[in-house]
């Protein structure tokens, strides 16, 4: 997926900032760089869990909802990275309290809103901002899952199933 030793994104898997400031500089990329695949230093960095690292990049106005030839943004990113569970709700949580979209589906129609109901995110799923006039209207740009509601009863995740249905989900 990346250049094999490209620094730039070497720098994000490691969460190694200094290193990523000083390449911006001296390869003069924006921050929002992508790989021939679409991938950028924030997907990286989700991946890897690396908070401040992500703060980081927030903090000069990344665009948090780019996506990757497969349509993974960097809250998938982060769900699908090789970190520990709680690792992964953090991040995620960071990611979805700064706007990333955990509607979006990938090339498999699957969503981040899926997985985080699969791994029993209830805080992640939490920090969705629904929208106030129809709680869950972005549900309907989903294909393939009809029901959140439904979704996290037979993923048997109760309390989501619970939360889900008081923000107006079905």
């Amino acid at each position: 997926v990346l250049p094999p030793g490209d620094p730039w994104f070497a720098s994000a898997r490691l969460g190694d900032w200094s290193k990523l400031e000083q390449l911006q500089k001296d390869l003069d990329r924006d921050w929002d760089f992508k790989s021939s695949k679409g991938v950028t230093v924030l997907m990286i960095a989700a991946r890897n869990g690396h908070l401040d690292f992500i703060k980081n990049l927030l903090n000069k106005n990344v665009k948090i909802n780019e996506i990757d030839e497969l349509k993974y943004n960097a809250v998938s990113y982060s769900l699908h990275g090789p970190i520990s569970l709680e690792q992964k709700q953090k991040t995620c949580l960071l990611l979805v309290q700064n706007g990333a979209d955990p509607f979006q589906e990938d090339h498999q129609q699957l969503t981040s809103l899926q997985i985080m109901i699969e791994l029993g995110f209830k805080d992640c799923i939490q920090a969705i901002k629904f929208t106030a006039s129809k709680p869950c209207d972005q549900a309907g740009r989903l294909t393939q899952i009809k029901s959140l509601v439904t979704y996290a009863q037979i993923e048997d995740e109760p309390e989501i199933a619970h939360y889900l249905k008081t923000q107006g989900c079905q």
